[in-house]
Formats: C-alpha cells, structure tokens, sequence
C-alpha cells in the first residue's frame, strides 16, 4: 500500500565531480504556540538534527520538522519522530555513525523511515483520528548530495549563498530553492486526488465523505487513517539533488556559489496568522543574521529570528519551529 513518488531529481552523468560541503553552522528550535500554552497543552511540533562523524562514510545531516494534529498529535508527532529517527539510527549502525559505501541510497533511506514510522502509528490506536506532518532532508557532506522527503505542509528550502565575481565581491542570497511540496487543497494535483476518492473540500479544508465532523487541513500526513478513505495518503514526495552546483544555472555567470543554507519550518512559520513568511523574506533575513554576526552561531540566529518573525505579542498562535544548517563547499574531487 505504500508506494515512493519522486518529485524533481537531478540525475548524476556519472563524471561530475562531486562537492565535498563542510557545516557552517546548525540549530533546531521548537515553540509551543498560545493556542496550545493558554490551555496548559503539549507543544504538538518536533525536531531534529543528527550530525553524523566528519570523514567517515559520506558524512550524513539529518534535519526534520514534524508537526501533529489532533487530540492525540503529540504523541503520534512523538512516535512518528522516534521511530523515524531510529530507522535513519539502525542504517548507520557499526559505521561510525555515518554511512559508507554498502549504505541504502539516501532515497531509500528516506522512504524506509517514512514506510515504518507509518507502520508504528497505525500500530497504535491513538494514529487513527490523530496524525502529524513529517519532513526530513539529509545531506551527505562527502559527496554534496541533498535527499528530501515529506508529507503534509512543513516546507524546507535551500538558499544558495553566492559571491559576486565583480569589483566589490559582495556576497549575496541566491533564488530560493522548494525542497519540499506543500500537501494541502490548493495544490492542484492534490485537490484532484482527494476529489477523486469522493471527499469534499470545504475552506481548505479536506471533508470526510462518511462524517462532515472530520477535517483534515492537509492532504498527506503520517497516521489519520480513518481518512485514508478520504484519499489522505502517507506516501512521501521524495526529492534528489546530486549536487547543489546544479542550482547554477538559475544564477547569473559572474555569481560563484560559496555555501548554502538549509531552513526547514512548520507551518507555525510559514503561515504564522497575517505574517506569513516569504522565502524572499527568509533570504533577507538570512543576509541580515549573516552581517551581524559570526557564522558558527548563524543557525541558532536564525531559528530565533524565524520564531521572532512568526510571532505576536504573545509569542507564535500556533506551535513554530525551524531547523537550520550552513554548509560551505570546501574541496572538489
């Protein structure tokens, strides 16, 4: 029943020499939002980043975003992000905490994580009106690979930082690059899908074709399975960039890719109430951290902006939270 969809993939010619990234910088922060705080209720986000040994296998970064929904969100969040954790965990077992040359494509890890943590919540009655969005992205320093994968609407980006050819060489942030899909109504392809299983869409939101009590305001998401009848899919949309010098071509000729960086949110920043955030406005506040500071503290900066820049008065309405990670591209081979 759960089968691998790709979204873009960049396939390797096979004698493109690969780039070796080194990280910058990396931080995770997750908010409880005022509509959970004011009622005394679990923070239903989660994160996480593992750092795999620098030099041994391929040098693996793990970055995830997961965000539940429901009475019971938290906890499927919490089984979705442990059992996902522990797959990526067993696939790098006996090889120094990285993967070398007989670990699965990044791909496959991807989806076996994805595959089993599904597995794991409809195991458990609390995945059956309850769930949680999931995005991981994995980032192989060794070989300059970037393998994303993710259901529901906790969106990733890469920013290219480039350095200007000309007189002043001043760095600047490059085209903004999706990562990720957003699974939601407004995605033509998924609308047509959810129409398909006879649901109907009501503000966005997906309703039961069995009980108008039940909305979804995502299309895809780990658990929910008393929906699944609905069309509501736990099958990820994977994405493969073998090498982030392929992003060039979007860039002018005199621009020289030096690093990048890697921002992964819920939807508590994205569409933080009516200050929702751009990937434009990410760029600029990218560029902002970067001038005002060193860029071994960069991430952690970062996340505390993007949760400053989603919240009110109040702090965030809904649970926010951000990972971020710079890479510098260090050596070719």
């Amino acid at each position: 029943f759960f089968s691998i969809f790709f979204g873009w993939w960049m396939v390797d010619d096979g004698d493109r020499k690969q780039t070796k990234l080194t990280l910058v910088s990396v931080g995770q922060l997750t908010w409880v939002g005022s509509t959970h705080r004011d009622y005394g209720e679990a923070n239903q986000d989660g994160t996480l980043v593992v750092v795999g040994e620098e030099g041994v296998g391929d040098g693996w970064v793990v970055l995830g975003v997961w965000d539940g929904h429901g009475e019971d969100g938290e906890m499927v969040m919490q089984c979705a992000r442990r059992t996902m954790e522990s797959h990526i965990a067993g696939a790098t077992k006996g090889m120094g905490g990285c993967p070398g040359k007989d670990s699965p494509e990044l791909s496959t890890l991807l989806y076996g994580a994805f595959r089993e943590a599904q597995e794991q919540v409809v195991a458990v009655p609390l995945g059956v009106s309850s769930g949680t969005t999931a995005t991981m992205v994995v980032i192989a320093r060794e070989t300059g690979e970037i393998c994303s994968a993710n259901v529901g609407d906790s969106t990733g980006f890469l920013f290219p930082l480039m350095r200007d050819g000309g007189r002043n060489g001043k760095r600047v942030v490059g085209t903004p690059h999706e990562l990720t899909t957003l699974h939601r109504t407004d995605n033509p392809g998924e609308r047509e899908r959810i129409l398909a299983h006879g649901a109907s869409i009501d503000a966005d939101y997906v309703v039961d074709r069995e009980d108008d009590r039940m909305v979804l305001s995502v299309t895809r998401a780990l658990g929910d399975t008393e929906m699944s009848r609905d069309g509501i899919s736990s099958v990820p949309q994977i994405s493969m960039l073998r090498s982030v010098k392929d992003l060039l071509a979007q860039e002018p000729d005199w621009m020289k890719l030096e690093s990048f960086v890697v921002v992964v949110g819920s939807d508590g920043i994205w569409d933080a109430d009516e200050r929702s955030i751009t990937s434009d406005r990410v760029a600029d506040l990218i560029s902002e951290v970067l001038d005002s500071g060193t860029e071994h503290k960069m991430a952690e900066r970062m996340c505390d902006a993007l949760i400053l820049l989603s919240s009110g008065q109040d702090g965030p309405l809904d649970d926010a939270s951000a990972v971020v990670a710079m890479f510098a591209l260090s050596s070719h081979r």
